[in-house]
């Protein structure tokens, strides 16, 4: 409150300087819109990058085919997998670039969903939507 009276009376060019001095360090995501990065270590942090698009899980040969698109550049494509036998887990990994992958681990009679992220150095992006299929069932 007593910092609400002092800047009553304090002209505007002091107010403005008080405004810039209370906002330094803001992080992009404040509504001043600073640009800091908000880190308490002073290291910069880096964007999450963007999750692929999971296109298809297909039967193939008693295996699955997995198949996405990548939306933004990534390092590393990460893919978990679940049944309803056992809970998320990975799966498989493979360059950033890679736009599909033959899971030949996956060849019991069951059905597998699977899901996938992109790394990108140390950055995670979200996961990508859900798909599933049995490698028995075409």
């Amino acid at each position: 409150m007593s910092r609400l009276v002092l800047a009553r009376f304090l002209p505007i060019a002091a107010l403005t300087s008080l405004v810039v001095l209370a906002c330094s360090g803001c992080g992009e995501g404040s509504p001043a819109g600073g640009t800091g990065g908000g880190s308490d270590t002073g290291t910069e942090t880096s964007t999450a990058p963007q999750a692929p698009v999971l296109d298809d899980v297909m039967a193939m040969n008693g295996s699955l085919h997995v198949s996405w698109t990548v939306v933004g550049a990534c390092d590393t494509i990460e893919a978990d997998r679940k049944t309803s036998m056992d809970p998320w887990g990975a799966s498989f990994s493979v360059a950033g670039t890679e736009k599909s992958h033959v899971d030949a681990s996956a060849t019991a009679d069951m059905t597998y969903t699977y899901r996938l992220r992109c790394k990108k150095g140390d950055a995670l992006s979200s996961y990508s939507n859900e798909k599933s299929a049995n490698p028995k069932k075409m």
